[in-house]
């Protein structure tokens, strides 16, 4: 797709069922949940066109984000949200994602069962659109981003669009944006006492999509999660420039 049009894409995936035959990962109950409250807030509030994954395995996750980059053009936009099991290897000293296939950490001492983060990182600043915001919702998902430094957050509460909202986002647009959400380094919960239905960090997502007026964009959603007992992380990867931000007008 090379026109000049834009659609902002939104990739999300979710595990909640694991591999019944190992016995280091347990099914969760809110990662299908906290899926598709984001999905739902973002077709009907911000107008983006959603492709779930849910409880696939890893081949599958692959060739889904590969028909995708093959769909999204240079103008369009994409945000990714991914939620279930991660699991940090200190041996192989990175990150992966646990999938519907993936055997036990004794079973599978090498991890070739699952995802590595590394490989998701590349796969999502290969595509040819430029602004791209990951969202990840999994244990250990900060180390989507081993390298970079933290991103300042930008939340625009003090910003006057001199020249209307559509004109800031469009000028933005031309600078690429790789931007990663982590709702933390470590581990985290699947829900709380007093978040039975999404996980803490989820819950507060879902809140910044249905709360914002304008647009949303990452330092905006953070305002939101930063406080969580998970200590969420916000950082650049790939090709992000310095003028480069993830900006989606809300529609009502």
């Amino acid at each position: 797709k090379e026109d000049s049009t834009s659609t902002t894409h939104a990739l999300v995936i979710a595990t909640n069922r694991y591999n019944k035959d190992q016995d280091s990962w347990g099914n969760l109950k809110n990662p299908l949940n906290d899926a598709n409250s984001v999905s739902n807030l973002l077709e009907h509030r911000y107008g983006v066109e959603v492709t779930k994954i849910y409880n696939e395995p890893r081949s599958a996750i692959k060739k889904g984000i590969i028909a995708l980059k093959n769909k999204v053009g240079k103008n369009d936009k994409l945000l990714v949200f991914i939620a279930g099991h991660g699991h940090y290897s200190p041996e192989l000293s990175q990150g992966f994602i646990v999938t519907t296939d993936s055997r036990s950490l004794s079973e599978d001492v090498f991890l070739d069962s699952y995802l590595p983060m590394s490989t998701l990182n590349s796969l999502f600043d290969g595509f040819d659109c430029k602004p791209i915001l990951t969202i990840m919702d999994v244990c250990y998902g900060a180390s989507f981003e081993m390298n970079e430094s933290d991103l300042a957050p930008e939340n625009y509460a003090n910003t006057k669009f001199d020249d209307g909202i559509d004109k800031f986002i469009r000028e933005t647009d031309k600078s690429f944006s790789r931007v990663i959400l982590a709702s933390g380094a470590d581990e985290v919960p699947d829900f709380w006492n007093n978040s039975l239905d999404h996980s803490p960090f989820a819950d507060k997502l879902i809140k910044a999509l249905e709360n914002e007026k304008q647009f949303i964009s990452p330092g905006k959603i953070f305002s939101y999660v930063r406080g969580n007992t998970t200590r969420p992380i916000l950082k650049k990867f790939g090709k992000h420039e310095v003028t480069g931000d993830f900006l989606i007008k809300a529609l009502n």
